[in-house]
């Protein structure tokens, strides 16, 4: 495990050193892929393994994948319940690398089952204004917005899955961000209340 070892606030979580990041090993994973590929040297390969780790140990057991896999394989930026979507979808963007890269089979099973759970949550982070953070924020800065649009590229390049593409597109074509001030709960936040707190009465239907 690579940790951070600044605290930081995110949203509605405050995060003190040592934490750990899905994307962190992502983004150290995504490295060891491109090293690998240019020199073919075995230790790169070997440490991608390591950080391969990572991904397959679920949260509760100290790794970053979230350890309900009902829907896919979700790797969590900074807290399961926030479910981040750029951490999660960049780290999916980097095993997808490491996959190619290298041809590990097993990364490229876990990257199909990224793939996944990126189909599945995704719409929960588009309202159809402009696209949000987490599961229990409001919208995203502008730089994260154009940020999820290089990363949706990123996956339509990756697969060339034109749900890709058109998430892209129609992020693009938003044209003015909404009031960006977060909310306890986005638009969705009902029916959500219900994926996330499966033991909890839902209040009544999702917002349209």
């Amino acid at each position: 495990m690579w940790e951070y070892n600044f605290p930081t606030r995110t949203n509605f979580l405050e995060l003190r050193p040592p934490w750990i990041s899905g994307m962190a090993q992502g983004e150290i994973l995504k490295l060891f892929a491109e090293v690998y590929r240019r020199t073919r040297a075995a230790t790169w390969r070997e440490r991608g393994d390591l950080i391969l780790n990572s991904l397959r140990t679920t949260w509760s057991e100290g790794g970053v994948l979230v350890d309900d896999t009902t829907h896919g394989y979700w790797w969590e930026e900074a807290d399961p319940h926030a479910m981040i979507w750029n951490g999660a979808m960049a780290t999916l963007v980097a095993v997808g690398v490491y996959a190619e890269a290298t041809g590990e089979p097993d990364a490229a099973r876990m990257y199909q089952r990224g793939l996944e759970a990126a189909r599945y949550w995704t719409p929960f982070y588009d309202d159809g204004h402009w696209t949000r953070y987490c599961l229990l924020s409001g919208y995203v800065v502008i730089p994260y917005h154009q940020w999820h649009i290089r990363l949706a590229d990123a996956l339509y390049t990756q697969t060339g899955d034109t749900l890709w593409r058109t998430y892209a597109d129609r992020w693009r074509a938003y044209p003015v961000p909404p009031e960006l001030t977060p909310s306890e709960l986005s638009p969705n936040g009902v029916a959500l209340e219900g994926l996330l707190y499966p033991h909890v009465e839902p209040l009544g239907p999702p917002a349209r």
